[in-house]
């Protein structure tokens, strides 16, 4: 198991608070915060503020003697003054941060005795136990861990909370199938657990297991549950993207039956993208969804064919009507300028990915036009730009077409 700096990102140790968020990035610090200081404060909030201070940079061996020091002070107080509620909550505070602090330095005697005495206090709340399973299973005890777990699921029978900390937990930790299970068994329980949160995150828990069709399914669900949530449409149809994109990507060339196959992943793409907009029409996440997705179906046919410019003219449509709304994203123009080019429409494909550039320098419109100098053998401008994205390996293309650049430039033919 990772260090639980690392899970507490999922799970906060007060108030049953969750956090569940898309696309969620690890933070590694202490999850409370530190305690508004006043006139007179109590002494054992200034330790405590200090031991959290501490631990946030994790310096556990630091935080630990001003934890231990808020414990004294708030130990000499009534059982009146400690179940104040705003004491209360810091004596859970300093409790759960004596006991995460010794978890991670190790000393898993310590932080289970901290576990034990928070757990006694306060038996209710499912964070002590989903902490302290974590704790156990870091130090190698995974059946001691298992029974915290479920205990924690036990509190409130009802609740899907503690199944989707768990989840979170093992998903952190890499254990894929595990976190799958319990975000299954959650939803089972609450099928719109934090509006639709729930099943995101077990969408995305397959895309990173590499199993798109799980996603898919997950996101079907999501639909199926939330018919009016414009977000589940677009999920659904980034899934159906990402499948597609996949049919043949590990074989030298695309074969006829593999192309047809993506060409039907990009039409469900854009049939649930319409979906989408039809309930939120100034989605530009959704626009620029679906243009891309129309970009992708006009690659699947040959230059030239009906089929690959109309699918570039309904792009181009899409994304105007994008650009009027958000005149100052980057990624509308340089769409716009991929969908122009495909019509050799050169002159406006390379206005708009300069556009795009003037707003934030990005390799897709650097892409876009190196594509057009070079489809108009204006050589310098083509190899100025490849030369911006020749290490990035989506373009893997570049290397040789610059190749070619440095031949024409020596005039060797």
């Amino acid at each position: 198991m990772k260090k639980i700096a690392f899970i507490l990102t999922f799970v906060l140790g007060i108030a049953g608070l969750f956090i569940l968020a898309g696309c969620s990035s690890t933070q590694e610090e202490d999850p409370f915060g530190a305690i508004t200081e006043r006139e007179e404060t109590p002494l054992y909030v200034v330790a405590y503020n200090k031991g959290y201070n501490q631990a946030a940079a994790r310096n556990w061996e630091g935080a630990v003697p001003h934890y231990e020091e808020a414990e004294k002070h708030l130990r000499k107080l009534s059982e009146a003054e400690l179940k104040d509620e705003a004491t209360e909550r810091i004596f859970q505070r300093t409790l759960m941060g004596l006991a995460l602090a010794y978890g991670n330095m190790d000393q898993y005697d310590k932080s289970s005795g901290y576990f034990k005495k928070y757990i006694q206090r306060w038996p209710e709340d499912i964070n002590g136990y989903l902490n302290y399973g974590a704790i156990l299973e870091k130090s190698g005890q995974s059946e001691q861990a298992h029974a915290q777990y479920t205990k924690a699921m036990g509190i409130n029978p009802e609740s899907a909370v503690a199944e989707f900390a768990l989840a979170s937990i093992y998903r952190q930790d890499g254990r894929l199938d595990m976190a799958i299970k319990y975000y299954t068994y959650g939803l089972k329980k609450d099928p719109n657990f934090r509006d639709g949160n729930g099943w995101f995150q077990l969408g995305k828990t397959y895309e990173e297991k590499g199993d798109y069709e799980g996603q898919i399914k997950a996101y079907e669900s999501m639909v199926e549950i939330r018919p009016d949530d414009w977000q589940a449409y677009y999920y659904l149809a980034d899934a159906y993207l990402t499948m597609g994109m996949s049919v043949g990507s590990r074989k030298a060339s695309l074969s006829s039956s593999d192309r047809q196959l993506r060409i039907s992943y990009y039409d469900k793409a854009i049939e649930t993208d319409k979906k989408g907009l039809s309930i939120r029409p100034d989605s530009g996440q959704i626009m620029t969804h679906l243009a891309s997705s129309y970009v992708r179906k006009a690659e699947m046919y040959s230059k030239g064919t009906s089929q690959y410019a109309q699918n570039a003219q309904e792009a181009i449509k899409v994304l105007e009507q994008f650009t009027s709304l958000y005149p100052d994203n980057e990624k509308g123009y340089a769409l716009l300028a991929d969908a122009q080019q495909k019509l050799r429409n050169f002159n406006s494909a390379i206005a708009n990915a300069r556009k795009s550039l003037e707003i934030s320098d990005n390799e897709y419109a650097h892409s876009i036009l190196g594509d057009v100098f070079f489809t108009l053998e204006r050589w310098g401008d083509a190899q100025t730009h490849y030369r911006r994205i020749a290490n990035n390996p989506q373009y893997s293309y570049v290397r040789g077409r610059l190749e070619i650049i440095e031949a024409r430039l020596r005039g060797e033919y």
